[in-house]
């Protein structure tokens, strides 16, 4: 941050720093991923592997997450726990997929949290 502020500023803009709560942080970060993981991502996902497209393995791992079947995810959420993996533990925790219905909820929360602003 501190680079694109200096280069910003080298630049002539005025950067003006905005302080956000940790937990709006959180909250942002969780809905985005979530949308992310049951918007458009799996059918994106599903050409690259109909396609035989190469995924990145960051993309891979996470998809793999994502698409995990129930006993597999709780393997997974139990290994990072067990590991101190809780930022991670944190991070995938919306990496799921979501009935329609709770996906439907997940947008309304996202834009009950956009409003807020």
């Amino acid at each position: 941050m501190e680079i694109t502020k200096k280069a910003l500023e080298d630049l002539g803009y005025e950067v003006v720093d905005i302080e956000f709560p940790q937990d709006y942080w959180e909250k942002g970060r969780n809905l985005l991923i979530g949308m992310l993981c049951n918007g458009g991502a799996p059918a994106m996902m599903n050409d690259f592997l109909e396609t035989g497209e190469k995924l990145l393995p960051p993309i891979r791992n996470t998809v793999n997450v994502a698409f995990a079947s129930a006993p597999t995810r709780w393997l997974i959420d139990t290994f990072l726990s067990l590991s101190n993996q809780g930022r991670q533990l944190t991070n995938l925790k919306y990496a799921c997929m979501l009935s329609p219905q709770k996906f439907e909820l997940l947008l309304k929360e996202r834009y009950a949290f956009c409003y807020e602003f």
